[in-house]
């Protein structure tokens, strides 16, 4: 097995396997999947039961959305709701707080929840409504059945992660039944080859969730960094999607399962679109060291904490805190 974070390429993962009624089949998906955890912390995932049809269309549908008009665009700025939600401009966001603002645009949106408690402001932060452009009936439609896939695909993988940790396989069902998941459709704009800049799509960062399922277009941008510090190319491969693990899945692995460093670079003469889905747990959900995750000689090395409350406090160091919380 590769060592932890010593990586120089991205599994390949065949999910028809897990669909498999051989338990020998799911066994053998169960470990590629562990192991993919406990090395790179991302893993390529094909036959993942969402069609060529869907994913095609809301591919479609972002680029529809980053062609309109910016006058358009700016009427759903999230800053009209200031729940992490509708249009985000170029320059609008920094994720790397070493470099500059990150080159690219975005349009959020969300599982929305009918929450409201006045103790918990964060509720309607992580599940309010979501903003929709004017006059495009055929972008939500494509975007919303891919964001439904999408969550129900995800509900799916914690019973393969549940395996993966040596716990029973609806482990995880009851705390992922109101979940925090959220999406974003991404932009990268062309650089032209003369234009020389320090710019990064989006800078350094890991994922803040449980994990994440990245769809990403035919243009390359990814990189992943290993524990030496080197960066891995994580380019698209046909029909399949990226998945990687964040930060609230590896505090409760005890930091078995990687998080992993990675960023986007602009380095081509196209646009390039991504639409990245973050999956967590319910809101009150306590991230504390799974069972199977310590021992005598590996105490856990994290603080328990509210799911809601860690992913709040991370998304505030890139949007700052919300006018309307």
């Amino acid at each position: 097995m590769t060592p932890k974070g010593q990586f120089d390429y991205i599994p390949l993962i065949n999910l028809s396997k897990w669909f498999s009624s051989k338990i020998s089949s799911r066994k053998q998906i169960v470990e590629e999947v562990r192991n993919a955890c406990l090395s790179s912390g991302f893993m390529y995932i094909t036959n993942h039961g969402i069609s060529r049809q869907v994913t095609d269309d809301v591919m479609q549908a972002a680029r529809d959305f980053f062609s309109l008009p910016l006058e358009s665009k700016l009427k759903i700025h999230d800053e009209e709701l200031g729940y992490y939600r509708g249009y985000i401009p170029l320059d609008g966001e920094k994720t790397d707080p070493g470099h500059s603002t990150d080159l690219k645009e975005a349009f959020d949106l969300g599982l929305q929840l009918n929450i409201d408690d006045p103790e918990h402001p964060g509720f309607r932060r992580l599940s309010a409504p979501n903003l929709w452009p004017e006059n495009q009936p055929d972008f939500r439609i494509s975007v919303e059945r891919y964001f439904q896939e999408a969550l129900d695909l995800s509900k799916e993988l914690f019973r393969l992660f549940a395996l993966s940790l040596d716990l029973r396989e609806n482990y995880f069902d009851l705390v992922t039944d109101k979940p925090i998941a959220q999406m974003r459709l991404i932009r990268y704009p062309t650089i032209e080859p003369d234009i020389i800049s320090d710019k990064f799509g989006i800078g350094t960062h890991t994922d803040y969730e449980c994990f994440t399922l990245l769809l990403q277009d035919e243009i390359e941008g990814l990189e992943l960094m290993n524990a030496s510090g080197e960066w891995i190319d994580a380019p698209p491969i046909e029909d399949s999607m990226m998945m990687n693990i964040g930060e609230m899945m590896s505090r409760w692995t005890n930091g078995r399962y990687a998080a992993t460093p990675h960023r986007v670079r602009n380095h081509t003469a196209s646009d390039r679109i991504s639409i990245p889905f973050f999956f967590a747990t319910n809101y009150d959900t306590e991230i504390i060291c799974l069972e199977t995750c310590y021992d005598d000689m590996n105490p856990p090395q994290f603080e328990p904490v509210k799911a809601g409350d860690y992913l709040q406090d991370r998304l505030n160091s890139i949007y700052g805190a919300s006018p309307n919380s």
